[in-house]
């Protein structure tokens, strides 16, 4: 593993990984609360709120393994920040999006960058703390992730119903700003783990599609679970009625 060395800012890391840890979680899971309110200002259906919050995850789920191996080869301060820059530009263009197929396209960047940040944010941790040292930090970010994911529905109930739901968006701009400038002015260091192989581009296409076809599928199954129950109960409505 290459590793410069300049002396690194622990805590501050640390800092910086948690404020990570918590917001990709939050930034994906508190738009679902928002969704009615998107919904009626862009006239969209129950298929197309679903896909405002699908895209996220769709995106990020199959960005996750060829980025981190991006990270390994190029290093994984640079595709952290890179990240950052990509979910700080998508998340603005989120706030000001003028139609429903814009933000879902912006969601869908949005999602590769968070894949970004959360595919190197704990690599970059056990990288700069020593084997002692990991087992606390990582139990701090998994606690920051789930802390996000569980504050996502109540701090987003509450962001979209006194300010709006663009605001949701706009609310983690600041943090994701400290992450980037704290990071470029007092992180040093660099981490790569992989300078002497290359990027394998065939297995990262089979294992895109592959992803993709597999999380749509199993969203089909489960819209067609929902469809059908719906269909049941208004067939059954429709007998009691006639």
């Amino acid at each position: 593993m290459m590793q410069t060395t300049q002396a690194i800012n622990k805590r501050l890391l640390l800092a910086i990984s948690m404020v990570s840890s918590f917001l990709s979680p939050f930034t994906g899971n508190a738009v679902n609360i928002a969704l009615p309110d998107i919904g009626r200002e862009f006239s969209l259906s129950a298929v197309g709120m679903s896909w405002v919050s699908m895209s996220f995850l769709l995106s990020s789920a199959v960005a996750l393994v060829p980025i981190g191996k991006l990270a390994d080869l190029y290093g994984r301060k640079r595709i952290f920040l890179i990240g950052n820059a990509v979910v700080i530009l998508s998340t603005s263009l989120c706030a000001v999006a003028w139609s429903g197929v814009w933000l879902i396209v912006f969601r869908v960047i949005q999602g590769i960058g968070g894949a970004m940040i959360f595919g190197t944010t704990m690599a970059i941790v056990t990288s700069a703390f020593q084997p002692g040292e990991r087992g606390r930090i990582i139990g701090f970010n998994v606690t920051s992730t789930y802390i996000g994911l569980s504050l996502s529905p109540i701090l987003g109930g509450f962001i979209t119903q006194g300010l709006g739901w663009r605001s949701l968006f706009l609310i983690t701009l600041p943090f994701l700003l400290f992450a980037v400038t704290a990071t470029l002015i007092f992180i040093k260091t660099e981490w790569k783990s992989a300078d002497k192989e290359t990027f394998d581009f065939g297995g990262s296409v089979i294992y895109i599609l592959a992803m993709s076809a597999f999380m749509l599928i199993s969203w089909g199954i489960q819209w067609l679970a929902h469809a059908s129950r719906y269909f049941c109960q208004a067939q059954r409505y429709l007998k009691g009625t006639s």
